[in-house]
């Protein structure tokens, strides 16, 4: 919800992202199958984010997937990105 509120985003994300199945997060693509023990949520191209990009993304430590694209992010790409140990794909 950090992430939402920094970006403003104006989606359904309320409640467990992973569960019903039926009614996922809009615009956040999960791993259903090892949800919710492993938080491998990956999608957020397309978005309208905008500004740097969120230090909040580093506390989703299971994160192996991120996609930032066609959005309209500025800045360096930070630091910590590379402290994620589970990140294997920006």
């Amino acid at each position: 919800m950090s992430i939402k509120l920094t970006y403003g985003v104006n989606k359904y994300w309320q409640a467990d992202p992973f569960l019903p199945k039926a009614y996922p997060w809009s615009g956040l693509i999960c791993d259903n199958e090892t949800a919710p023990k492993n938080n491998h949520c990956r999608d957020l191209s397309s978005s309208d984010l905008t500004g740097e990009i969120s230090p909040y993304i580093f506390n989703l430590s299971m994160l192996q997937t991120l996609d930032l694209s066609s959005n309209s992010l500025s800045g360096n790409v930070p630091d910590f990105l590379a402290n994620m140990k589970s990140l294997k794909v920006m």
